[in-house]
């Protein structure tokens, strides 16, 4: 069957399933509305704490501007679908859809951001590589403008050419814009796990962060898979944009992205029962995941306290441009010498994350001298050499 939009029954061309459709395109529109909401809030909450502090954006407020512009674009469309009785490739509801999808690849290429930070300034070697948190930053924004540049591409092609070699040509480019990206987010995702588990396993809190990162690698091989295999279905059946199936394909992408929104957004969260903050429109994450301060922080304090060497880089508040490690007044020199002497009285450095911060920690109270000279992001601190 075949449906159309100016027939009796538009959508179908049968009244029964036309009522179908029509009400999983208000249930699918008012899921994703509430969504946009509960997300809008928390992204004005992360831009005053940013703003209030004098911090550039960082890719946690990045993720959160994409879930709270995806699921406006999916109920946008979903409502449009309803008004224009039509969402072929080329109808008012179709260009909501590959916007809706960017947003939805920018959340992830912001969460891998910062995956991709930690694994490659604090893992990939014995130093701390500070110029990665830069190169990561701008990788990020090249792949996003790679995003924007396609949905370009494809508003004009749909000017000059038939729906259905737009949808086969916009098909063939999300298999491999998933296939490529999805893979190597996965990829980093469990190496940076593999990683953080050879830290400190007693901690509950650095326990927590490697539960979430691993529920946020599995949902995202769960949508990877299932958006592949929904692209290949649909090319191999060679459903066109006129078929009733593609309704069967829109409701299992509803099923593989409605549920990954609701994952991130615990994520997010701080632990706790802070994730219940999204319905009571308050801040879901304190603005310091941390007592011993942030390097975000033009005050925080490396602190020093018998066991460890604490400098957390709390949550995905890493600056950017910027770096906040490079404005923090703290030397090279004092971090390998402070190391040394922690390694020579037998108290380990530990790597620990609270949440999704990375730190190396410690118990003191006292903090250490301040240096006059700061770090530049493109040094590298040799934490594991004990003759400076």
């Amino acid at each position: 069957m075949e449906n159309d939009v100016n027939a009796e029954f538009p959508y179908t061309g049968d009244k029964e399933y036309d009522e179908v459709v029509k009400a999983f395109y208000v249930i699918r529109g008012v899921s994703f509305s509430i969504l946009f909401i509960l997300n809008l809030f928390q992204t004005y909450f992360e831009f005053r704490s940013l703003y209030r502090k004098g911090r550039k954006p960082t890719p946690r407020f990045f993720t959160f501007v994409s879930i709270t512009l995806f699921p406006l674009c999916r109920g946008i469309q979903s409502f449009l679908a309803l008004g224009f009785h039509n969402s072929r490739t080329g109808s008012p509801s179709w260009y909501l859809v590959i916007w809706g999808t960017l947003f939805l690849s920018t959340e992830w290429i912001f969460i891998g951001c910062f995956w991709v930070r930690l694994l490659y300034t604090f893992f990939s070697s014995k130093k701390i590589a500070l110029g990665n948190i830069k190169k990561t930053w701008y990788s990020a924004w090249g792949i996003v403008v790679i995003l924007f540049a396609w949905n370009t591409i494809l508003m004009i092609l749909i000017s000059q050419y038939d729906s259905q070699y737009v949808a086969s040509i916009s098909g063939k480019g999300f298999i491999c814009m998933v296939a490529l990206l999805g893979t190597f987010l996965i990829i980093n995702g469990f190496f940076l796990i593999k990683n953080l588990r050879k830290q400190d396993k007693k901690s509950k809190t650095f326990q927590k962060t490697i539960a979430r990162t691993i529920r946020l690698s599995l949902i995202l091989i769960f949508i990877v898979l299932g958006l592949i295999v929904r692209e290949i279905v649909v090319a191999i059946s060679k459903i066109s944009t006129h078929s009733n199936y593609r309704y069967a394909a829109i409701f299992v992408t509803f099923i593989l992205e409605f549920p990954q929104c609701i994952v991130v957004m615990v994520a997010l969260a701080d632990d706790g029962t802070h994730w219940k903050n999204y319905f009571l429109f308050q801040k879901v994450a304190k603005d310091s995941n941390s007592s011993a301060g942030s390097l975000n922080d033009s005050n925080s304090n490396i602190k020093n306290s018998g066991a460890n060497l604490e400098i957390d880089l709390s949550s995905f508040n890493v600056d950017n441009e910027s770096s906040s490690v490079s404005k923090s007044k703290y030397s090279q020199q004092q971090l390998k010498s402070e190391y040394s002497s922690r390694q020579n009285s037998q108290n380990p450095v530990i790597l620990s994350q609270p949440n999704v911060s990375i730190s190396i920690s410690t118990n003191s109270e006292q903090p250490l001298q301040q240096s006059q000279q700061p770090l530049d992001d493109s040094q590298t601190i040799d934490i594991n050499n004990n003759n400076d």
